[in-house]
């Protein structure tokens, strides 16, 4: 009995060998081409699979493998052939082909939340969303949403008051929230209330987003849909989706019946205006999911911006000439008055943008993404083969000396006009690049502005005594938080 179980699971290894070498034999051919570690075999390959995903320190590995190579390498995770570029040129040729190129594989897991939403849409799917969306972030627009982010912005501010000349804290939680309020009234005209209701069904859900994701990305055997569903972590991560996609589908049908009903003047809400409107008159649109791309658009918008607004206070709490630097700034726009700020005011903050810039350079908030091809792609030096993931490294692309001279400093001044026309666009990948780039730039770029507009105006923001200690888990973020201080100005 144990001689046929055990050759039924030699028949059964040698089955699943077969089978994925002949699936990856030309992808394989093409890799050998490519500078990177060697291919293992399969019983290496399954192992390193497995330790890689328990890696405490994931980005650190990445950055580490990538200081080997000075340009573009590869590498194997079980049978898959991860590509990470280097090299402007290759970034360049990929970013800008919008036809050819799909997400990532490692984006799967974010289906259950994003459906076929713009970010993770591909092909038509993805074209006729980005038509649609893109130009709802036409001036106008930004500027309605100004007085939603002066409104939650003083909640903020009222907050963290009660820090004034106390200990250091950490005030990544306040940017959560605060960034949960602002893009839930600005795109789904909902007033959630999140910095006083902290512990709602709705905030707990939306926050845990990431998490759920990160989580079982990182457990093969969570990886089959069924042992996931099975798991206390499916379990949960049901409850959550149900409470955001009923939350998204109230606010989408609500907004349905006043666009319905109410023929008179009304404040227009962006994108779900349009969405509905589209869903309900064109039959070429029809079938968007007007919930899923809502709540796709929360929790994508709502996370990069907190980061963002974390990593800047603590930058310029480490760097008070930066920070003297934007308090003048303020004060040439507004002189002594604490008036809120208006969307012309906003456009007015260069260096605090410089600022900004420079802050995601050092610390993207997306530290790493990836594309999947569709097929063979020549990028001169060697072709990369269909089905591989084309991996870009944000974090360490940010650091490459050749693009970033001294590149650990912290310079806004790298964000001059003159500075920024004599780099490649390539080389800068805080919000991607290319036809398929972050298309909520300037909304977030606002919010981020606007809300630190209001901090440094009221605030001195001083150092902590904890230092950073970066993890990341789908955002880059910090194990020990963002330790700040307060002072009244």
């Amino acid at each position: 009995m144990l001689a046929i179980t055990l050759n039924l699971f030699v028949a059964i290894f040698i089955l699943i060998w077969a089978y994925f070498t002949i699936k990856t034999r030309h992808m394989a051919r093409l890799a050998k081409k490519i500078p990177g570690p060697k291919q293992s075999p399969l019983w290496k390959k399954l192992l390193t699979s497995r330790q890689n995903s328990k890696s405490t320190d994931m980005l650190q590995n990445m950055v580490e493998i990538s200081r080997q190579y000075d340009s573009t390498f590869c590498l194997w995770k079980g049978y898959e052939l991860f590509v990470f570029l280097q090299d402007i040129k290759h970034i360049a040729a990929l970013l800008s082909d919008s036809e050819e190129v799909g997400k990532s594989s490692t984006y799967k897991y974010s289906t259950p939340w994003f459906g076929t939403s713009i970010g993770v849409a591909e092909g038509e799917n993805w074209r006729i969303r980005r038509k649609l969306i893109a130009p709802e972030f036409r001036p106008s627009t930004l500027e309605s949403s100004v007085q939603i982010l002066n409104s939650n912005s003083e909640r903020l501010l009222n907050r963290l008051s009660t820090f004034l000349g106390g200990p250091e804290f950490d005030v990544y939680p306040y940017m959560n929230l605060h960034s949960i309020e602002n893009v839930c009234e600005t795109f789904m005209g909902a007033k959630i209330n999140a910095q006083q209701n902290s512990g709602s069904e709705f905030v707990r859900a939306i926050s845990a987003s990431s998490h759920c994701m990160y989580a079982r990305s990182q457990n093969p055997l969570l990886h089959p849909d069924l042992l996931f569903h099975m798991s206390s972590l499916g379990r949960q991560q049901a409850r959550y989706l149900a409470t955001v996609h009923a939350t998204s589908k109230e606010a989408v049908e609500e907004r349905a019946q006043q666009l319905l009903h109410d023929k008179g003047w009304r404040a227009r809400i962006p994108i779900l205006d349009m969405l509905i409107e589209l869903s309900r008159n064109d039959k070429d649109y029809g079938r968007l999911d007007v919930r899923e791309e809502i709540a796709a658009m929360l929790i994508v918008s709502y996370e990069t911006t907190a980061v963002a607004l974390s990593f800047a206070c603590w930058m310029l709490s480490q760097h008070q000439d930066v920070q003297e630097k934007v308090l003048m700034e303020q004060k040439e726009i507004f002189g002594d008055s604490d008036r809120p700020a208006t969307y012309r005011d906003i456009q007015e903050m260069k260096y605090l943008e410089m600022v900004i810039r420079e802050t995601i350079r050092l610390y993207p908030s997306l530290p790493v993404f990836g594309r999947k091809l569709q097929r063979d792609f020549d990028v001169g030096d060697f072709v990369i083969p269909a089905g591989a993931n084309v991996m870009f490294l944000a974090y360490q692309i940010h650091r490459n000396p050749k693009y970033f001279p001294d590149p650990e400093k912290f310079n806004p001044d790298r964000f001059l006009p003159d500075n920024v026309m004599r780099r490649s666009p390539y080389c800068y990948l805080a919000f991607s690049a290319g036809p398929r780039n972050c298309v909520g730039i300037k909304y977030g770029m606002q919010a981020i502005k606007g809300t630190l507009s209001a901090m440094i105006r009221k605030f001195k923001i001083l150092p902590g005594s904890t230092p950073l200690s970066l993890q990341y888990k789908i955002m880059l973020g910090s194990r020990t938080g963002f330790k700040i201080r307060l002072e009244s100005r």
